[in-house]
C-alpha cells in the first residue's frame, strides 16, 4: 500500500486477504498482535506493519419447549456457538427444563413432539426449537394384608406385597380372599412419587 495511506484508504485491500472459517466471524483488527490497538479509520500506516485479525465464534438461538409434565424456565431460550454439538450444549439446554411433580424427563427432539431424537452428536448451525418429552414416574407402593384376630379387636399382619404403577395415578389393590373372613373392598390412594404409599386392606 502506499506510504502514509489511511485505514479507511487500504481496508478494502487488506480485509480481502482474511476469510473467517465456518461458524466464524471476523471481530476486529489490531496492530502487530492479537493484543495490540485497535485500528482505527484514520490509523495512519508509514512503515511496513503487521496487522492482526481476530474472530468469534457465531451464536444462534436455542428454544426449549416440553409438554404437560415439563416446566419451561425463564424464557426457555439460551445462545450458543453456532456449529455445537448436543453433547457440548446439553447441559446448558436442559438446565432449561424441569420435569414436574410425579414426572421424569424421557427424551429431548427437534423441533416438535414427532421430531427427531437428539443424539449426542447432534450438530446446531441454525437457531433452532427443540422439544423435551415427559414420562410419568413409575414407583413401588406397599400394600399390606391383615387379618382380624378371633379372640379381639386387633388385627394380626397377614401378607405384604410390594407393587408399582405411575405416580399421581391411583393404586390398583385387589383384596386377597381368606375362609372365614369378610372380603374387604380396598380404598385405592394415589401413588406418591416418593415410594411411601402404603395401602392396608383389614
Amino acid at each position: 500500500v502506499d506510504k502514509g495511506s489511511r485505514w479507511s484508504e487500504i481496508k478494502d485491500k487488506v480485509m480481502a486477504l482474511a476469510e473467517a472459517k465456518e461458524y466464524f466471524e471476523i471481530k476486529e483488527w489490531r496492530l502487530d498482535s492479537d493484543s495490540g490497538n485497535i485500528i482505527e479509520e484514520n490509523t495512519k500506516f508509514t512503515t511496513n506493519k503487521t496487522v492482526y485479525v481476530t474472530s468469534k465464534r457465531q451464536q444462534i438461538t436455542i428454544t426449549v419447549q416440553g409438554d404437560a409434565g415439563i416446566t419451561v424456565k425463564d424464557d426457555g431460550t439460551t445462545t450458543v456457538d453456532k456449529g455445537s454439538r448436543w453433547s457440548e450444549i446439553k447441559d446448558k439446554v436442559m438446565a432449561l427444563a424441569e420435569a414436574k411433580e410425579n414426572f421424569e424427563i424421557k427424551e429431548w427432539r427437534l423441533d416438535s413432539e414427532s421430531g427427531s431424537i437428539i443424539k449426542e452428536d447432534t450438530k446446531f448451525t441454525a437457531n433452532t426449537k427443540v422439544y423435551v418429552a415427559s414420562k410419568r414416574k413409575i414407583v413401588k407402593y406397599t400394600v399390606n394384608h391383615v387379618k382380624q384376630n378371633a379372640d379381639n379387636d386387633d388385627y394380626t399382619d397377614w401378607i405384604s406385597e410390594e407393587k408399582q404403577g405411575e405416580a399421581g395415578t391411583n393404586t390398583e389393590v385387589i383384596a386377597k380372599e381368606e375362609e372365614g373372613f369378610e372380603k374387604p373392598i380396598p380404598e385405592q390412594k394415589e401413588i406418591k412419587a416418593d415410594g411411601t404409599t402404603v395401602v392396608t386392606l383389614q
